[in-house]
């Protein structure tokens, strides 16, 4: 009920061919079109409202993905932030995971691994791709934040690594990338053995929308996407992960779950839970 209007039905739909909207579309069937501006005061989730009146016609909303790219601007400066102490702050984490990573791949991922195609998104300053570089064919490194990607270009530079690359890159924004991001990304298509994905999903404002381009990437019937994020706590994690929050993103974005669990990381002395999901490209 908004403004004593009374909605008549509330569901979700999938857009008509040639309507594009954010995923999934939370569609409002109501009386009149002033609902939906009294709504949209109530609700930032509104993405399309159908209207009743004496025609029936859509009113597709900008508000929805322009929140988005201010949340997603706000997200890149908060990291750009912390790019001069993030290998402090982040490389006992690295380590805690380098080492067990492997165990919850396939088989024919552990035996062939000199041979992969790895995508290390949201890479920060490149620490896992330290790890990764010497073990894999190439690693491709995405961040939002140029200055963390300056910090894997200087170790690109420094430590002369011929099998890695770096982007600056917003992928649920691909079409405002600059000319070499988007060739870049239209040439991996298809191509990536494996997206690792190391607490960053839990800070993408358009998560849907970067989820469908990271399955695009991934090689079909073998190609996995790895990710670990904070398992969800309302008060200390509450954009954390749930089994069934990982399942539903999966599926959105075409991929089949295959694991899904929480390991736990040690920092010094003291323990810490970490959600792990492992989806394949069908």
């Amino acid at each position: 009920i908004v403004e004593d209007q009374v909605i008549c039905c509330l569901q979700i739909v999938r857009p008509q061919s040639g309507l594009t909207a954010p995923s999934p579309l939370f569609c409002f069937i109501l009386f009149s079109s002033e609902i939906y501006f009294a709504l949209s005061a109530y609700c930032s989730d509104v993405a399309a409202v159908v209207v009743c009146s004496q025609d029936l016609f859509f009113i597709m909303a900008d508000d929805k993905k322009d929140d988005l790219k201010e949340k997603q601007a706000k997200s890149t400066e908060e990291w750009d932030e912390m790019a001069d102490i993030w290998d402090d702050q982040a490389a006992f984490y690295r380590d805690s995971l380098a080492e067990r990573l492997w165990d919850y791949l396939d088989l024919p991922l552990r035996v062939e691994r000199k041979d992969l195609v790895v995508l290390d998104f949201g890479c920060g300053t490149g620490l896992m791709t330290e790890t990764l570089q010497p073990q894999v064919g190439q690693v491709i490194c995405i961040d939002a934040s140029p200055l963390m990607i300056e910090k894997v270009l200087a170790k690109i530079k420094d430590n002369k690594w011929e099998n890695v690359k770096g982007y600056t890159a917003i992928l649920s924004e691909l079409e405002d990338q600059t000319e070499e991001v988007q060739s870049a990304m239209e040439e991996l298509k298809g191509s990536v053995d494996l997206v690792l994905a190391t607490s960053v999903l839990s800070f993408i404002p358009d998560l849907d929308g970067t989820m469908k381009v990271l399955a695009d990437l991934l090689k079909p019937e073998t190609g996995l996407l790895c990710h670990t994020d904070w398992p969800y706590n309302e008060e200390k994690a509450p954009n954390g992960f749930t089994d069934e929050k990982a399942t539903k993103l999966f599926e959105t974005a075409g991929l089949v779950r295959k694991t899904i669990t929480n390991l736990t990381m040690t920092m010094g002395d003291e323990e810490f839970p970490v959600f792990l999901g492992v989806a394949a490209k069908p």
